[in-house]
């Protein structure tokens, strides 16, 4: 899928941000109710443009931008803001029950799993070779490989 212009580029992965947002995650959380898709459509916009400027400017491509992406989408997203939840978890009780919080961990990962993929397919960045590609991690599959088959062997 080739969208040439940058601001259709950026609506649509608002679009499927804000809806990965809202969408309900059984046993994790409902979906939200409609007058709060504004909200959700503006941190979903603000959130394609910081990560939209990373992909585009980034010199990576692939399954290395992918974890990437996913890394900074997740820890800034999720990671850092629950870690405060639970550091003052005392003064957060009356807000988010305990139990909620390993819940919260889940959703994010899963958000930022299914939206970097396709943020980086989006931006065209998937289609070049990746750092991975005839590296030393590939080196490392094919040696194994061959030490599976002489192990067989013996």
């Amino acid at each position: 899928m080739k969208l040439k212009n940058t601001w259709t580029k950026l609506i649509f992965l608002t679009l499927i941000l804000a809806f990965l947002f809202w969408l309900p995650i059984p046993g994790i959380r409902a979906s939200s109710e409609a007058g709060n898709l504004i909200y959700w459509f503006l941190v979903a916009f603000l959130n394609t443009l910081v990560l939209g400027y990373m992909i585009v400017n980034s010199k990576w491509s692939g399954w290395k931008l992918v974890l990437t992406t996913f890394a900074v989408f997740y820890g800034v997203m999720t990671f850092l803001s629950q870690i405060e939840i639970i550091v003052f978890l005392t003064y957060f009780e009356e807000i988010i029950p305990p139990e909620m919080i390993p819940k919260l961990f889940v959703e994010g990962f899963i958000v930022a799993a299914v939206f970097s993929p396709i943020a980086v397919v989006v931006h065209g960045k998937s289609h070049k070779k990746s750092a991975l590609c005839g590296g030393p991690f590939i080196e490392l599959l094919i040696w194994l490989a061959c030490c599976d088959h002489t192990l067989l062997e013996v």
